[in-house]
């Protein structure tokens, strides 16, 4: 996937990732395109790629892999479709988890859709049209239903009623600035003056303001942004190629993906007020999620009796969380004749036994799930604590080599 010369490059290997951290809610250690940081981070392509894919679960890397293989991209390309073989082959449990996830996702689809986004912008030239109808590609490919007069407006449409429904049926309106869209948006000319209208009224009468976000194509904020964006928080996209790391910015808005650390779980500043990492609720199993029980195929082949049966974890916990969960489960500490090894993974906020039964659950699995919550608790408490302390001792090994630089400077005359 990361190879030096056949692979994605390197632009398109983290937009691959970020795709799929958005979709699965996890945090990637490699998230920009930001050459040097790139560089300070890992060595090339491929350690990019291992880091990132660790964050996920077995599942989460069986899916994405499968799905980067399959990439137009790879269509020609030999070990691509070997991987792909191999992965269907030999990961053929995580093959039906994935079956699954695509048939909720395509359910997911029809009944509450994607984001819509409306792209209002003013005909600066063929090179800014362009740019325009490349941005819009790049949202429909990362999952955006995208509204823009070059794919949805024909010959004879009224552009007036176009452009209002277009404006007051999307989830959030792309805004993008430019010199000449300032100009004519505060004179109210043309096509832009006109959306200006809608735009400003929807602002008045809604009070939507987070409906309408700024993207910054040319010149400055201060030249560019119209009167009716005055003061809002904008995206800057002036850069060719664009800032990936403001347009993952952008995505994880658009999908509500935005994320705050929990109240407690930075280390406070405040001297003898200073709080623990992580302070938060242990993760506890809510229940089975019986609407999503699958169905056992009984049809006299081995295992064909089994199924697969999830629970609803409080909350989403960590990758590392999963990982030791998982480990946990093919040994635990205490377990019965019955206990199953290789069965359970851990997706999102749930936990998946894919290979028993219910009444296995009652009478086996329940306490084993229990002690196995219970020890992934303390052992990512305790890694976390370990990982805390080798910080703090890192962070005051450099304040006494600062401090010793420093003293001994003061004592050096030239």
């Amino acid at each position: 996937m990361a190879d030096t010369t056949q692979g994605l490059n390197r632009a398109e290997l983290v937009k691959q990732c970020n795709k799929y951290a958005i979709k699965y809610g996890v945090d990637i250690p490699i998230a920009t395109t930001d050459w040097g940081d790139f560089g300070k981070k890992v060595k090339n392509k491929r350690t990019a790629m291992y880091q990132n894919l660790s964050s996920f679960s077995g599942e989460q890397q069986f899916s994405i892999i499968k799905e980067i293989a399959e990439l137009p991209f790879f269509a020609n390309n030999p070990e691509a479709k070997e991987l792909h073989k191999f992965l269907l082959e030999r990961y053929s449990s995580y093959s039906d988890i994935v079956t699954e996830d695509k048939k909720m996702e395509q359910r997911y689809t029809v009944d509450a859709s994607c984001p819509t986004v409306f792209i209002s912008y003013s005909w600066d030239g063929d090179e800014h049209k362009r740019w325009v109808k490349d941005f819009a590609d790049q949202l429909l490919s990362d999952g955006i239903n995208v509204v823009v007069d070059q794919y949805d407006l024909s010959l004879g449409d009224r552009l007036p009623q176009f452009m209002e429904q277009s404006i007051t049926d999307a989830d959030y309106v792309l805004i993008i600035c430019t010199p000449l869209y300032k100009e004519k948006a505060d004179k109210r000319t043309g096509g832009v003056g006109y959306e200006g209208h809608i735009i400003s009224d929807e602002l008045f009468n809604h009070h939507n303001e987070r409906k309408f976000i700024p993207v910054l194509r040319r010149g400055t904020f201060e030249t560019a942004l119209p009167k009716f964006c005055a003061g809002k928080l904008s995206i800057d996209l002036s850069e060719t190629p664009f800032s990936q790391e403001q347009y993952h910015d952008l995505l994880t808005t658009i999908f509500g993906k935005k994320k705050k650390p929990a109240i407690g779980k930075k280390t406070s500043t405040v001297g003898n007020f200073q709080k623990n990492l992580d302070q938060e609720e242990a993760i506890h199993i809510l229940g089975i999620i019986t609407n999503e029980v699958t169905i056992p195929k009984m049809d006299g082949s081995r295992g064909s009796a089994l199924y697969s049966v999830p629970f609803q974890l409080s909350k989403t916990p960590s990758g590392l969380w999963g990982q030791i969960f998982v480990a946990i489960w093919n040994s635990p500490p205490r377990f019965t004749t019955m206990h199953r090894p290789g069965i359970a993974s851990v997706i999102g906020s749930k936990i998946i036994l894919n290979g028993t039964t219910i009444d296995e659950v009652k009478n086996y699995h329940r306490d084993t799930l229990l002690l196995c919550v219970e020890e992934a608790n303390k052992k990512e408490q305790e890694i976390k604590e370990r990982e805390n302390r080798l910080k703090e001792q890192e962070e005051k090994r450099k304040q006494q080599h600062f401090q010793h630089v420093s003293d001994l400077a003061d004592e050096i005359n030239f």
